[in-house]
C-alpha cells in the first residue's frame, strides 16, 4: 500500500511538473498590447520567448479579427511578412544558440494607412510547433479616433508623386528625417537614405520589381511610413 502511494505520488508531481512547464512561454513588453493608431504610433511588437533557452518553432493561428475595412496593416513574424493577417503562419526555428543569442520570437504590426474612425481587436493563438498545448492567446486593441483623423488632416505625413509609380517616386516632407526606407512586403530593405531635410525629395525606384513596398521616414523615434506601388 505504501509503495502504491508512493508511485502515485510521484506520478502525480510529475503531472503537475508537466502542467507548470507547458505555459512557459514569456511575452515583451506584454501577452496584450493595446494603444492608439496615430501619425507618430503605427508599429506595435509582441516578443515570444521561452523561460529556459531551448530549440523551437513557433506557430500561430488568427483567432479573432475586427480591424476596420478602412485600416490597411502588414503583420511580420519571425521569417516572414504578410500583407493583412493570414489565418495562420510558422516562423523561422530557433536554435538554443541563437536563443541564448537574444534571438526571440515576434509579431510586429505596421499601420499603413487608416481611414475609418473605430476600435479593432486581433487575437493569435502562438504555440510551440511541437505542443499545441504549449501556447497563449495574444492579442493587439487599436483605436484610431476622430482627434487623430482630424490632426492627420494638416500633420508631417508623406504625400508621394505619383503613387503607384514608374521609375522615380517624389515626396514631401514639412520636417528633417534622420533615415528613408523602402522595404519590401517580406521586410527586406531595397533602398535607404539618411539625413533628409524638410522639402520636396526624388528617390529612383525604376530598378526595383512591380509590386508593394512600405516607405518609412523616420527621426528621435518619431515614424512616417505609407504605401508605395511600383508598375512598370
Amino acid at each position: 500500500m505504501k509503495n502504491f502511494l508512493r508511485s502515485t505520488l510521484v506520478m502525480m508531481i510529475s503531472v503537475l511538473a508537466l502542467g507548470a512547464n507547458a505555459q512557459n512561454l514569456q511575452y515583451t513588453p506584454s501577452q496584450h498590447v493595446s494603444g492608439t493608431i496615430s501619425e507618430d504610433i503605427t508599429e506595435y511588437n509582441i516578443a515570444v520567448s521561452t523561460e529556459n533557452h531551448e530549440d523551437i518553432t513557433y506557430q500561430w493561428e488568427r483567432i479573432e479579427n475586427t480591424f476596420l475595412m478602412g485600416w490597411d496593416y502588414s503583420l511580420c513574424d519571425h521569417g516572414h511578412c504578410f500583407a493583412g493577417i493570414p489565418e495562420s503562419g510558422k516562423m523561422l526555428r530557433i536554435s538554443k544558440a541563437q536563443s541564448e543569442g537574444g534571438q526571440k520570437g515576434y509579431f510586429k504590426l505596421n499601420f499603413l494607412t487608416y481611414n475609418a474612425i473605430g476600435k479593432g481587436v486581433v487575437k493569435i493563438y502562438v504555440y510551440d510547433s511541437a505542443d499545441y498545448s504549449r501556447g497563449d492567446t495574444i492579442s493587439f486593441t487599436l483605436d484610431y479616433s476622430e482627434s487623430a483623423s482630424i490632426s492627420n488632416l494638416s500633420d508631417n505625413s508623406v504625400k508621394f508623386m505619383p503613387n503607384p509609380a514608374n521609375n522615380e517616386v517624389r515626396f514631401i516632407t514639412q520636417e528633417s528625417y534622420s533615415n528613408m526606407i523602402i522595404s519590401d512586403v517580406q521586410g527586406r530593405i531595397v533602398k535607404m537614405r539618411y539625413d533628409l531635410n524638410a522639402g520636396t525629395h526624388q528617390t529612383n525606384v525604376g530598378d526595383l520589381p512591380s509590386g508593394v513596398y512600405l516607405l518609412r521616414l523616420s527621426s528621435d523615434g518619431i515614424i512616417r511610413q505609407s504605401k508605395l506601388v511600383i508598375q512598370h
